[in-house]
């Protein structure tokens, strides 16, 4: 499904299976498939003033169970709002007043450190700071040396937006970069894999 379907045929699964996990009393997986919908959501192209909305709602929920994955859907409304609103640095993830004082030593676990780089990687490559969205994409690829991510929809993106941030950096750095030639063949190796797979 993840790699044959587009990825808007997950939503009415991914927000099902959230929904289902509240009502049978598994908050763990409910909540943990709430983030999975929302970012499946931003990455689909769904009409974002109604995700915010579903959003805010979903994070009452984590709050409630005080529930790990309330983080990660933090920095997920950031860059919500960043798309939906003017913004003098629309890449800013930085949380606001009481979301940061929360934030303290769950900042430092490695999926909400991911999915901030990929985040700013993401938002770099659509607002055309290709600089920051390079340093993000180098940033990601450290981490994916220590720990490899496991095989989602979201490491497809992670691997097509960081060939695409490569692409730009190897055009603007000339025929002598080899680094970012590199990695751009490599992210297309791996999409290729993934489709065959």
């Amino acid at each position: 499904l993840i790699f044959k379907e587009p990825l808007q045929s997950r939503l009415p699964l991914l927000k099902n299976a959230y929904q289902v996990g509240l009502q049978m009393g598994d908050i763990e997986w409910g909540l943990t498939d709430a983030n999975i919908y929302v970012l499946t959501a931003i990455q689909s192209g769904y009409n974002l003033s109604i995700l915010s909305t579903e959003l805010k709602a979903m994070m009452q929920q984590m709050r409630l169970y005080n529930h790990h994955s309330l983080m990660v859907s933090l920095l997920y409304n950031r860059a919500i709002v960043n798309l939906m609103e003017e913004s003098n640095d629309p890449t800013d993830l930085e949380l606001k007043g009481d979301e940061f004082a929360s934030m303290s030593e769950e900042l430092k676990q490695i999926n909400i450190v991911n999915r901030t780089y990929f985040l700013r990687l993401w938002l770099g490559y659509l607002f055309g700071n290709y600089a920051l969205a390079a340093e993000m994409a180098e940033r990601r690829l450290e981490m994916n040396q220590k720990c490899r991510p496991f095989r989602s929809s979201s490491l497809a993106n992670e691997t097509l937006y960081t060939g695409l941030i490569a692409i730009m950096m190897a055009k603007k750095e000339g025929q002598s970069d080899t680094k970012w030639r590199g990695i751009a063949l490599s992210g297309k190796g791996e999409l290729e894999k993934f489709v065959v797979h």
